[in-house]
């Protein structure tokens, strides 16, 4: 969305959200405008589940936000997973560093295990469900925040 001027943040006065509300009515005559406030920054991680055509329901956890496209940093599990499988997951990816005291700062790792580990119930139980994309989710070191979340249901 920012590529294409639909999207901007860190908008810090009134005066930049009439500007930047001006734009994107512009740019989009025909769209609604959401305005919302700024989460604070932290590092960002992608958490999502889908159906592949050969192994089924899946979940996915990596670096987030605009690493994710950079990186490709993912790790994948056949669903269902417990929180055995959720830890392997957060060990095969880079994002495993904000866990373990990254620049000073340690991510609550319990909470983002609690969170794959209550997808994978919620995706087994939602079989209509066929992707769920939480990206960014940024890491607390109480918990986290996810910022954007985009539900896809299968067609009927």
């Amino acid at each position: 969305m920012t590529e294409v001027g639909g999207l901007f943040l860190d908008v810090a006065t009134p005066e930049e959200l009439l500007l930047r509300y001006d734009q994107i009515t512009a740019r989009f005559p025909d769209a609604d405008v959401l305005v919302e406030s700024m989460e604070p920054k932290g590092p960002e991680v992608i958490v999502g589940v889908l159906h592949d055509k050969d192994f089924g329901p899946c979940i996915m956890f990596g670096m987030g936000g605009v690493m994710a496209e950079l990186y490709k940093d993912v790790s994948f599990r056949r669903l269902p997973i417990n929180k055995n499988d959720a830890e392997e997951m957060l060990g095969e990816s880079k994002a495993s560093a904000f866990f373990q005291g990254f620049r000073g700062f340690v991510a609550d790792k319990e909470a983002i295990l609690d969170l794959l580990v209550r997808l994978s119930i919620m995706a087994m139980e939602n079989r209509e469900m066929a992707q769920l994309d939480l990206n960014p989710v940024i890491l607390r070191e109480d918990g986290y925040v996810v910022v954007d979340a985009k539900m896809v249901l299968k067609e009927r």
